[in-house]
């Protein structure tokens, strides 16, 4: 059967800062030991030349998305990622509109169930999470991948439109039904005690 791919965006520097936070408060993961024992700053994650973090912190939405090294072809590596976001794959969706996101989804691939829990979410509030410095230079290392989130919402916004008047009305009830459903796994969870952690239900 041919293979059907998905994906989803996120505002770059939005992405950039919140995966550096989440490396650092997750010990099972690859990273937590270079960024924790070291002290990297998020500075220092977006400029690092290690091996494991060259990638990590610069448009790297534009190069998994293009399979080009944007840093020696910019142009193209732009150019490439926004066609094949459009022309590759069945359906792609932004973290800014989830639950839009998740009904294109289920029109794609035939999906149903669409509930769900929030799941390793940082507590903090992101404007804790970086100084306006920060943000800055993270930035400038992502003018590639702010460019194609650019057309990205532009054209998830033209796809939704496409859908017309009964998309916004399934979005309603979807947003009302999930928020009951949140409600009720948010007081479980209560009960449970097992709330504590800067993750939300962090994966094992």
């Amino acid at each position: 059967a041919p293979v059907r791919a998905v994906t989803f965006l996120r505002e770059p520097v939005a992405r950039v800062v919140s995966e550096y936070h989440f490396l650092r408060t997750w010990p099972k993961q690859h990273l937590y030991q270079l960024l924790v024992e070291q002290g990297l700053s998020l500075s220092q994650y977006v400029t690092s030349d290690h091996k494991l973090l060259r990638y990590k912190g610069s448009n790297f939405m534009t190069r998994v998305l293009s399979g080009l090294d944007p840093d020696h072809r910019p142009d193209e590596a732009l150019d490439l990622a926004k066609a094949n976001l459009r022309d590759r794959f069945v359906v792609f969706g932004l973290a800014e509109a989830f639950d839009a996101s998740l009904l294109l989804l289920a029109d794609a691939l035939g999906l149903t169930d669409l509930l769900y829990e929030r799941q390793n979410v940082l507590r903090r509030p992101p404007a804790t999470r970086a100084t306006d410095g920060e943000r800055e230079l993270v930035a400038s290392r992502n003018r590639l991948d702010t460019a194609l989130f650019e057309y990205a919402t532009d054209l998830f916004a033209q796809r939704v439109a496409a859908k017309g008047p009964v998309f916004a009305r399934r979005l309603s009830r979807f947003g009302k039904l999930l928020a009951r459903y949140q409600k009720v796994c948010g007081l479980l969870e209560d009960r449970s005690g097992l709330t504590d952690g800067e993750i939300e239900k962090p994966k094992g």
